[in-house]
């Protein structure tokens, strides 16, 4: 999710007990004004959840870690996206969630480990493939595929940084179908292989 709190405002961060990982942006009254002559949302503090703002996020982290001499550019070209995101997400109407839509995600989330089709998904809720797929995209941005890709990082994350199984052990146990695989995967959705991952949590710690 993205949390935008405007100058000046008391606040706290309060977690909870699973914790979270977050990157902290401070952006400038200039960048704040040019985006204030398109939406007002940045008037007051907000919070969005947004799969395709799910994306965006790491982008950006991975532009940080790699420091590149444009990387200050490209995030805040990602930045400018994230708020332009927002804006259209303030002229929306919120549409209404389908029942059936929240047990598809709660399938997602029990079985994302198995290779998991649409066939699979659409038939346990009652609905054809393609309206799932549809009414999926329109409401989180993104593909099913993606989102079970999504669940498979966050739980290699997890593995990485709490257990000491070996990098072959996690890929499968994520429902990977290979260590390659895997590997390039994971690059490319945090911007390191598994090994600089686990290296990286472990100095921190």
């Amino acid at each position: 999710m993205v949390v935008f709190r405007p100058p000046l405002i008391e606040h706290r961060n309060l977690i909870g007990q699973e914790g979270a990982r977050a990157l902290f942006l401070e952006v400038s009254d200039r960048w704040l004004n040019h985006v204030r002559e398109y939406c007002r949302i940045l008037d007051r503090p907000t919070l969005v959840q947004s799969a395709h703002i799910h994306t965006l996020a790491p982008a950006i982290c991975r532009q940080w870690n790699e420091g590149s001499a444009g990387a200050h550019l490209a995030m805040e070209g990602l930045l400018y996206e994230i708020a332009a995101d927002l804006c259209r997400l303030a002229g929306e109407s919120p549409e209404r969630r389908p029942k059936w839509l929240d047990n598809a995600i709660e399938l997602m989330r029990a079985r994302f480990q198995e290779p998991l089709r649409l066939s699979e998904i659409a038939q346990e809720v009652g609905y054809h493939p393609v309206h799932v797929a549809r009414v999926f995209r329109q409401h989180f941005g993104s593909t099913i595929v993606e989102f079970i890709r999504q669940l498979r990082i966050n739980f290699a994350r997890e593995c990485l940084q709490r257990t000491d199984m070996s990098l072959v052990e996690i890929g499968l146990s994520a429902g990977f179908p290979s260590q390659a695989y895997f590997s390039t995967t994971f690059k490319r959705e945090t911007g390191l292989t598994p090994g600089q991952y686990r290296r990286s949590c472990r100095k921190n710690r």
